[in-house]
């Protein structure tokens, strides 16, 4: 896909299961952020807390940042949109369950609804619960097979 020399492709970024590791690792990542001329849009799937701490990373950085509820055209500047999940239910970290399974696939299918519509610079997932994806309504049991059907594709991990 050709990049717009004026507004770059964004990267695309899931939170995976809001009760794991995800959350603090896009934390981590946040500084990286700066370093890139792409926008970032951030599937988040944890609760208003960690929002607040990853705006107040980007408030420290002087990293431009908006929360969408929904995304009608691609962003046309550099910085960190939030899309917010749309259940108000967050399991805690460290304790997690189906509501953060079900999160983490919902972040899935509105990061797969993009890449549909519009070209990305790339797609990075946080780590979300195979066990706990596996008990939703949807039925998966990761990343891998959930791309493979939403694109109707044959995966090879390697």
């Amino acid at each position: 896909m050709a990049q717009n020399k004026k507004h770059p492709d964004p990267i695309l970024i899931t939170g995976g299961d809001p009760a794991g590791i995800g959350p603090e690792l896009v934390h981590k990542l946040a500084p990286a952020f700066q370093k890139t001329r792409n926008p970032i849009v951030y599937f988040h799937t944890a609760g208003k807390k960690d929002r607040e701490a990853l705006f107040a990373i980007c408030r420290k950085k002087k990293i431009p940042f908006e929360i969408l509820k929904e995304i009608k055209s691609p962003p046309e500047a550099r910085g960190v949109f939030l899309v917010e999940n749309s259940d108000p239910g967050c399991p805690p970290p460290g304790r997690p369950n189906a509501g953060g399974g079900a999160r983490a696939i919902d972040a899935l299918e509105k990061a797969c609804a993009y890449l549909k519509k519009f070209p990305v610079k790339g797609l990075l997932t946080a780590p979300l619960s195979k066990e706990w994806c596996a008990k939703t309504k949807k039925g998966f049991h990761g990343h891998t097979d959930f791309l493979a059907e939403k694109f109707e594709s044959n995966v090879i991990m390697l």
